[in-house]
């Protein structure tokens, strides 16, 4: 039926296929256009981590969070909360190679202790998220307030990625939790607002500005306050309140550079969706236009054959560098490709054999004139489907 319905427009409109082959450019570079778009505003309104934590970036937000919650609530009697101003400054960050990555950090924490601080309660910090961790007292000094030390560490974080399957628009979270060492309940960190000249999480406070991570840009950086959800004392019955305490942690969100991914994902879907299309466009009856093409339906299917090794090496090397359980944005890429791969091996071998009235049809003009719209739209309906 397709057959006849295409045959009937064809004799009704001689001139019909001169019309689509002008339109078939502008069309093209339409849907291309559209999904320039959507990366462009993704890139530019990326959607936010899901962070757990109460982001604190005010010292009034501070105070009205405290305010909101008393800390000191089911204390045992003659107990009181003791918050103990806390900083932070990231001084390097890796990203290792293992996957997922951990995350290899190291800067300075200090604390503030006042005059009064209870002997018998331990001083310093844990960093529960470290699979490892080094903790160096380096310095300490008396100030207005009182006693301050200052640490330097170095630790591998376990942290989770969950964004990666929007690769490459995707963003990761790196959250550093501190716990003091007391671990009765009486103790509880702030973040030392006064430390940072400015506290906008776009200026990064408490980053380093000579810190370098390939692949990635410093978004923003904050502290925030995330309630815990361990189910137990950890041994210790007299800390009835432990779960109260929030716990404070200083987060940094990346936001991946698209250039990377482009050239080493993308490109390869580019250029071998070109190719696809002139050896697509290279097929032919008319005897001169076979002369110049030295068109052979074998040859076509030999190189249709051939491109799918760069598709398949590249998804491959996809899923060496990014782990995730399920399928990623760009993964559906490389599916359309290898459709598109089949299809023209398919429509290589009708056209060749001539039993098919649509390959006939304007010697296979519909299957050429339908390629871009139809590569391009899978294309953009994927973009749409994934990235809003």
């Amino acid at each position: 039926m397709g057959a006849c319905v295409g045959t009937a427009l064809l004799a009704a409109a001689p001139g019909m296929l001169d019309t689509l082959w002008r339109w078939q450019g502008p069309v093209a570079l339409l849907m291309a256009g559209a999904i320039g778009g959507v990366w462009g505003v993704t890139l530019a309104f990326p959607d936010p981590c899901a962070d757990p934590a109460v982001p604190i970036v005010t010292r009034e937000g501070l105070q009205h969070y405290l305010a909101a919650r008393d800390p000191s609530e089911g204390l045992p009697a003659g107990h009181g909360q003791i918050r103990l101003p806390a900083g932070v400054f990231l001084k390097t960050l890796r990203l290792t190679s293992d996957n997922p990555p951990n995350v290899v950090a190291t800067g300075m924490v200090w604390l503030h202790y006042p005059p009064d601080f209870p002997p018998d309660l331990n001083r310093g910090f844990v960093l529960p998220d470290a699979e490892s961790a080094t903790i160096q007292e380096v310095f300490h000094r008396q100030d207005a307030r009182g006693e301050v030390l200052e640490y330097h560490f170095q630790a591998i974080l376990r942290q989770n990625f969950d964004r990666t399957v929007k690769y490459p628009f995707d963003q990761a979270l790196i959250r550093l939790s501190l716990w003091p060492r007391d671990f009765d309940g009486r103790v509880s960190l702030v973040p030392d607002m006064d430390a940072y000249h400015v506290l906008n999480p776009g200026s990064l406070p408490g980053v380093d500005k000579d810190l370098l991570l390939p692949g990635w840009n410093k978004e923003r950086a904050y502290f925030g306050y995330r309630e815990p959800d361990e189910n137990t004392n950890f041994g210790a019955p007299e800390r009835p309140s432990a779960e109260r305490t929030p716990e404070l942690s200083y987060q940094l969100v990346l936001t991946r550079r698209f250039l990377d991914p482009f050239v080493s994902a993308l490109l390869p879907v580019i250029v071998v969706s070109c190719l696809l299309f002139a050896l697509l466009f290279a097929g032919s009856k008319d005897p001169s236009k076979r002369l110049a093409t030295g068109f052979k339906p074998m040859d076509i299917l030999l190189s249709s054959a051939t491109l799918l090794f760069p598709v398949i090496y590249a998804e491959i090397n996809l899923r060496g560098r990014i782990s995730s359980s399920s399928l990623l944005y760009l993964e559906y890429f490389y599916l359309v490709m290898y459709a598109v791969i089949l299809l023209v091996a398919a429509n290589t071998l009708s056209f060749a054999l001539g039993r098919n009235a649509l390959v006939r049809l304007g010697d296979n003009a519909l299957v050429k004139l339908l390629y871009w719209p139809v590569v391009l739209g899978a294309f953009l309906i994927i973009s749409l489907v994934f990235l809003y």
